[in-house]
């Protein structure tokens, strides 16, 4: 009995065992296959139109040259830790990691100084930059040196391809040619500020690595229009897009980590397997990784790195809203509107709130921000038209929405504090003189003009006790409810009015001519209701009544009317003084 207790208990064991290994044994597997990191040991050279496009951007007359070289070294490090967010993507299809190391730079270099450039768009064609660098590299004798060299340039380029139409690109690469030794494994990046660059950096970097567009032969089951990181779509998104489709630039699709892993696995086989042993990055690459690039150069900033100092972030209704700025960010650019582009990886875009991979989330690490986080952030005219120009002359403007979003900097400056008044007058010409008054609609006049009337809080509404030796009562109806459409009777007689009035704009108190007339030349049945009649009888004349044209040849009516009407504007007005 003993015996088989014991038999017993080791087959428990046995099987307990078993079962802890079955269920561990996938998830022990997966690690030891996600610890396959690959690391491209990258030379970077930025040529001399890049270099003088970040002096510029600096103001030279402020910025020692040193100072210059450590803000484009601050910012390639910023640009190379967001490409590496999107290459190690990779691994939601395989098993390897992909990082690009920076080991070495060479800053200021005249590369493509004499590659011409197309007489009517001022661009270089793309791949003849890539073949005037592989011959730089190859004099230089830089190619059997790192596993890629990449050439940051600041001149726009574009293709020309045979049967296709001539078009813009930002950047060119050999594919799959990591590791060669002759000068091939090469890439040319088109980057103009902005961290604009970033998803070109990693998208070229994955042609070396073997990556081929999505939805080109051999990569036809990734459709090009889902806009992953290899589309030859680029980042740019539509307003048809979904939210997904807008996030799929931040990573690869599952055609582009299957070609990289089968070119990874080539060379890793090969003699000339550089990827066996990473170098050492340089310092100045690696000091950075703490560093957010959207709080180093805010969304504003990003924006004046590609257009200059005058450009400023463009939102609202037109454009986006602070949340879609990480994958939709617009920037003011002078003579040219508004332009898209997307907002580099922490960016705010919220209180609390920064860009992640193409999402606007929520962090405790984000920084708290107000209601206005980058100040004003449109120009609101081509000719450079400012916020500051328009609200220092339109304050009421600020009661917009729409503007108050745009102009919230502006805004700010204006605001009065008082919850009733907060942007002082909501019209322009407001007077005292008409603060006792109140538009036909039940408004009061010191509301819209509660700066100039020290509209402080709401009125009470209630009649006074007599008005020209009547109450309101006895005024009203001695004269009947078209009393009310004077402002002053309105204000005073506030409770009357009010019980008088109806829900028709322009028509809350009837006819504003008492007696038999509307109904005798309405015909009794609204089929003489001209235009002219139906704004004095607009309760008569009921807005689903037909509608006769307005006959000139009738003088004696035409007379009778304008006459009408010369006597009742002092009604019909506001502002004028019964």
């Amino acid at each position: 009995m003993e015996e088989f207790r014991k038999a017993m208990k080791i087959l428990i064991t046995s099987t307990l065992v078993a079962l802890l290994v079955f269920q561990t044994g996938s998830v022990s597997r997966a690690e030891d296959e996600s610890s396959k990191d690959y690391v491209i040991d990258t030379l970077i050279v930025v040529d001399d139109v890049f270099y003088d496009r970040w002096k510029s951007y600096l103001d030279p007359k402020k910025t020692a040259p040193e100072e210059i070289s450590d803000k484009i070294i601050e910012y390639l490090s910023l640009v190379v830790h967001q490409a590496n967010k999107r290459l190690e993507t990779t691994r939601r299809h395989s098993s390897i990691r992909i990082k690009m190391q920076v080991v070495d730079t060479k800053l200021n270099q005249a590369v493509l100084e004499f590659v011409p450039a197309n007489i009517l768009t001022r661009r270089i064609r793309a791949k003849a930059a890539l073949k005037v660098f592989r011959n730089w590299v190859l004099n230089k004798g830089l190619g059997a040196s790192y596993d890629h060299l990449m050439l940051i340039t600041g001149k726009p380029m574009e293709s020309i391809n045979p049967g296709k139409k001539q078009g813009t690109v930002t950047g060119s690469a050999h594919i799959g040619t990591v590791c060669n030794t002759s000068g091939s494994s090469i890439s040319v990046v088109q980057d103009l500020g902005g961290f604009q660059g970033v998803h070109v950096v990693a998208h070229e970097l994955a042609h070396s690595l073997g990556a081929i567009h999505d939805g080109e032969p051999g990569a036809e089951a990734c459709k090009e229009d889902n806009r992953f990181l290899m589309s030859p779509n680029g980042q740019s998104v539509s307003d048809g897009d979904s939210d997904v489709i807008k996030r799929n630039p931040w990573y690869m699709s599952s055609c582009s980590a299957a070609a990289i892993s089968k070119n990874i696995e080539r060379v890793v086989k090969s003699q000339s397997n550089c990827l066996a042993k990473a170098s050492r990055a340089i310092p100045e690459f690696t000091s950075t990784t703490a560093l957010v690039a959207g709080q180093v150069y805010n969304a504003v900033e990003q924006c004046r790195m590609l257009y200059g100092p005058g450009s400023s972030l463009c939102l609202g209704k037109s454009f986006s809203s602070l949340e879609e700025i990480c994958t939709t960010m617009y920037c003011a650019s002078t003579g040219s509107g508004c332009l898209q582009h997307f907002a580099a990886e922490g960016t705010t875009c919220g209180d609390r709130k920064w860009c992640q991979m193409g999402l606007c989330v929520d962090s405790e690490e984000a920084p708290e921000r107000g209601d206005c986080p980058f100040g004003d952030t449109a120009l609101l005219r081509g000719d450079g038209f400012t916020c500051a120009d328009f609200i220092a002359r339109y304050p009421s403007a600020c009661y917009n929405d729409e503007i108050r979003e745009v102009c919230c900097g502006s805004c700010a400056e204006v605001y009065t504090g008082r919850d009733v008044c907060p942007y002082g007058d909501r019209l322009t010409g407001c007077t005292r003189e008409y603060c006792e008054q109140v538009y036909p609609n039940g408004t009061l006049v010191a509301e819209v003009c509660c700066g100039a009337c020290n509209y402080t809080e709401p009125r009470q509404c209630q009649d006074v006790s007599l008005i020209d030796g009547l109450t309101c009562q006895e005024r009203v109806q001695a004269y009947g409810n078209r009393e009310c459409y004077n402002g002053t009777v309105a204000f005073h007689c506030c409770e009357s009015c009010s019980s008088e009035r109806m829900d028709r704009p322009g028509c809350e108190y009837g006819d504003l001519i008492r007696g038999s007339y509307c109904q005798v030349n309405a015909k009794h049945n609204c089929s003489g209701c001209t235009k002219r009649l139906t704004s004095v009888c607009c309760l008569t004349c009921d807005p689903d009544c037909p509608r006769e044209k307005d006959e000139n040849s009738d003088g004696g009516i035409q007379l009778a009317v304008n006459v009408i009407l010369t006597l009742i504007l002092p009604f019909l007005s506001i502002f004028i003084l019964s």
